[in-house]
């Protein structure tokens, strides 16, 4: 029975949570489809293909649990269900971020969210510029934040937003007081589950910036 291309990529990210982007081979995802190596290349032309289409199956996920948008929904609202979305993406594989950053996407669905967003902020008095800027903002921040979560090796250890990979181990007091203290005020009012909390301040604080930037209407 010949391959569909969509079965191939599903099987390739099923191969991807179990060994990770650095250990998925072509071989691996040939034995999952129990077919010999040169059976894949019939339907990519290379592994950048194949992740291209891994990349445009995890958007296609997301996107169908998001529903239609609200006709009326304000330009914040409309960037906040973007990066909610985003987020769902890159998230939900191993090194999901990773594959979508090494993407071609311009064959993906994302191409019309984007349009779609950018609309909306030219509709709220935003110029196409601007638009596209504070689009584009939004999903760096959400790429960044979610490559910083997979990418941290200390997180299946202590899983506290306080305790990154890049602080891990904790910061003296005495020659960081005031990174010390935000930290400490982190730990408190932590609930040790995730992240999100984090990815959520950074959010409303990249759109208040945004918002300010909206030029004044005329009366």
């Amino acid at each position: 029975m010949p391959l569909e291309r969509a079965t191939v990529a599903r099987v390739a990210l099923a191969v991807l949570d179990e060994v990770g982007l650095d250990g998925l081979t072509v071989r691996r995802i040939a034995d999952a489809l129990g077919v010999q190596n040169p059976a894949l290349y019939w339907h990519f032309k290379n592994k950048q293909d194949l992740l291209d289409r891994m990349a445009e199956v995890m958007l296609t996920d997301a996107y169908a649990e998001r529903g239609p948008p609200a006709p009326d929904a304000s330009w914040s609202e409309t960037l906040t269900a973007l990066a909610h979305l985003f987020h769902r993406a890159l998230s939900s594989h191993r090194d999901g971020a990773r594959v979508i950053a090494s993407a071609n996407l311009s064959g993906s669905e994302t191409v019309g969210v984007l349009d779609s967003a950018i609309k909306t902020l030219q509709d709220a008095g935003f110029s196409a510029l601007a638009a596209l800027n504070a689009t584009l903002t939004i999903s760096a921040y959400t790429m960044g934040s979610v490559l910083d979560a997979q990418l941290d090796p200390y997180r299946a250890v202590d899983p506290r937003p306080e305790a990154s990979g890049m602080l891990h181990g904790g910061v003296e007091a005495g020659q960081y007081p005031a990174l010390a203290g935000a930290l400490g005020e982190v730990a408190r009012v932590s609930t040790g589950q995730d992240r999100t909390a984090a990815f959520e301040a950074g959010l409303q604080i990249i759109l208040a910036g945004i918002g300010a930037s909206l030029p004044a209407r005329e009366p």
